[in-house]
């Protein structure tokens, strides 16, 4: 059973005065987790591994534009209201940024 999904997402950040074209920080990625998988994103620095799970957890700054979705348990992510966000953030998926080390409590 297909558990995550996210289906041809790009993510922008926003645009600043001196940059006026819009650079899109992750292009066109996507990925399906069925149950009982897990996943790791391993890359070098800035390759957009942070933006694209702060992307999928909507974390991202005002102003970021997102195109694409991602689903979990076959409901959209993006959709998701306030009570229902709380809950996948802190119930069903985890992010640990960059530096684990310093993040996690052994």
């Amino acid at each position: 059973m297909t558990l995550f999904t996210i289906d041809n997402l790009r993510v922008s950040y926003p645009v600043t005065r001196n940059h006026q074209a819009l650079t899109w920080a992750v292009d066109d990625v996507s990925l399906t987790l069925d149950e009982g998988e897990r996943l790791g994103l391993v890359g070098e620095s800035g390759c957009g591994k942070s933006t694209l799970g702060r992307a999928a957890m909507r974390l991202l700054p005002k102003g970021s534009q997102v195109t694409g979705s991602v689903s979990f348990n076959g409901e959209a992510v993006f959709d998701f209201g306030t009570d229902r966000l709380r809950r996948f953030r802190g119930e069903a998926v985890s992010l640990v940024f960059q530096d684990p080390m310093t993040r996690l409590d052994p």
